[in-house]
This record gives C-alpha cells, sequence and structure tokens, in this order.
C-alpha cells in the first residue's frame, strides 16, 4: 500500500541512532544541550551535540519513547552525520551500560491539519503514533514526524518542510556546517534546544558564558526575494560587507534563507544576494 503523497514527505537527509539501556539517559543529559531528563514521551526536542570549544557538531531532534519493555532515545539527525555522532558516544557507552546503534530507517515527514491521519497505521512499524513537533507558528503549523521501516514510495520534494523550517528560523547543522557556530548563533537558546539549568554538557561553560555576557556579535535572519536561486547562495552582501547563508529553498518562484547578519545592522540596509547582486525583497531578524 503506497503512502498518501499530498502532505508526506521522505526528509530523505535525514536518519536515526537509537541509544538504550540502564544509563541511556545520564550519558545523554552529560553531552546534549538539551535537558534530557525533562523528555515527555514522543514529545521530539531540538538539540545539540557540542564540540569543547562551544561549536555545534550536529543538531538533532530527540525523542523518548517506550520500546522493547525499555525506554529508549532516538536521535533524528542528518544523515552525513550519523556516523561521526554514533562513533563519538560510542567512546562513552561502556561507562553507562548504554547499546547505541544506526537504524537504516527512513523519516517522513507530514503537514497540513490533517497530519495526524496522513498515514496508514499498517505502514508504520515500531513508533506507531503521530510525533508532534513544537512548531506552533510555522505556515504549516501541523507538523509530524514518522520513522518507519516501510519502502512504499514517499514524495521526497522536501521543499515545503524545508520552507517551515526556514519560516521557524530552524537551523539543522549538517556537514556542511558542523564545528562552526556556537548554539547561540543560530537562536538554540530561544527554541529550546539548550537549556541553562541543566547543569554540565560538553561545551557547557562556552555556551554560558557568551549568553550571560551577551556577546553575541551576529544574530540569525530571515531572508526572501521574488525570483528563485539558479544556484545554492553562498552569502548575502551590504555595502563591502558579506555573510553567510545557512539554510535556503526555492519555492513558489520565490528564493527564502536564512543568514548570520551583524546584530547592530539596521533594519533598512539593502542586502544584495547571488552572483548577479539581486536585491533581497525582504529580511528581518528572527
Amino acid at each position: 500500500m503506497p503512502l498518501p503523497q499530498p502532505h508526506t514527505v521522505l526528509l530523505k537527509n535525514q536518519s536515526c541512532l537509537c541509544v538504550r539501556g540502564a544509563g541511556a539517559e545520564k550519558l545523554l543529559q552529560g553531552q546534549l544541550t538539551c535537558d534530557v531528563s525533562r523528555l515527555s514521551p514522543l514529545q521530539p526536542q531540538l538539540g545539540a551535540y557540542c564540540n569543547l570549544q562551544g561549536k555545534v557538531v550536529v543538531s538533532f531532534y530527540l525523542l523518548k519513547c517506550w520500546l522493547d519493555q525499555q525506554w529508549q532515545y532516538w536521535l533524528v539527525l542528518p544523515h552525513d552525520l550519523q556516523q561521526i555522532t554514533l562513533d563519538t558516544l560510542k567512546k562513552y557507552a561502556v561507562f553507562f551500560e548504554v547499546s547505541i546503534e544506526a537504524r537504516d530507517w527512513r523519516v517522513i515527514g507530514v503537514t497540513g491539519e490533517d497530519a495526524p491521519h496522513g498515514l496508514a497505521a499498517e505502514d508504520i512499524l515500531t513508533l506507531p503514533l503521530p510525533l508532534p513537533l513544537p512548531l506552533p507558528q510555522a505556515q504549516d503549523a501541523t507538523r509530524r514526524l514518522w520513522i518507519t521501516a516501510s519502502r512504499a514510495q514517499v514524495n521526497d520534494d522536501d521543499r515545503r518542510w524545508r520552507l517551515a523550517d526556514i519560516q521557524q528560523g530552524i537551523v539543522h547543522v549538517d556537514a556542511a556546517l558542523t564545528e562552526q557556530h556556537l548554539p547561540n548563533r543560530l537562536n538554540y537558546h530561544l527554541n529550546g534546544a539548550v537549556d541553562f539549568k541543566k547543569g554540565c554538557y560538553r561545551g557547557q561553560e562556552i555556551v554560558a558564558r557568551v549568553y550571560y555576557r551577551g556577546q553575541l556579535k551576529q544574530r540569525l535572519a530571515r531572508l526572501s526575494a521574488s525570483v528563485p536561486s539558479p544556484e545554492q547562495v553562498q552569502k548575502v552582501t551590504y555595502e563591502d560587507q558579506s555573510f553567510e547563508v545557512l539554510s535556503q529553498v526555492n519555492m513558489d518562484n520565490d528564493w527564502y534563507g536564512l543568514a548570520l547578519l551583524p546584530a547592530d545592522l539596521p533594519s533598512t540596509a539593502p542586502l544584495m544576494w547571488g552572483a548577479d547582486q539581486l536585491p533581497v525583497s525582504q529580511w528581518a531578524f528572527v
């Protein structure tokens, strides 16, 4: 039975890690930026794993579920960082009686008001319930993640899903962005991906110091232009300065992106983008 097409999309760049065992919560609590102890079952939480300098190695959605008579923790993360994340966490697993495995299952996104009813129960293996993402302000406010072993045909045009991420100001750190930015610069301190009350985790001292001292010189901004880009946009410019574009998508003949801009940039500053230096139609800090 094929999966319904209108509101389902294969998130082809996403994969899963499964962490289970008596010490799973304790292991992850000491490594990740989010508060693992406060997770509600089947309620994904955006989080990150940082290096010792506090820069994000990988971002993910973390979820807790009861499977095979035990609590398990699943990380839905970029496929190109699955193996390095697995290898890194495995270094500590032996001290916590934990097993960590890569799961070759597909991650499917469902959007729209009928998202909870978008997939037939027999197509969903192991996680039969819809997993709501905490994204109440997105254009497609109702979004669900489904993790499935089904190989039924699924639409793989994920632009609508990525546009919703951009509208929400969510940057996913994959191999192209790994170890480049503090979570604060990506607004992770605003969307719950970083918890400042949970205690120590890898890179915590630097992340907390920057947060409490207000030392951020750049802020995440949402941009749009009324023409699609024929290529990946690397930078936007203002006068003689250029600024990094972190994520982008062409949708309905328009271009949308997220970029890091100087925190003191005037809201009226005219930004240019692309090889032809076209004007950005609108931009605003997230």
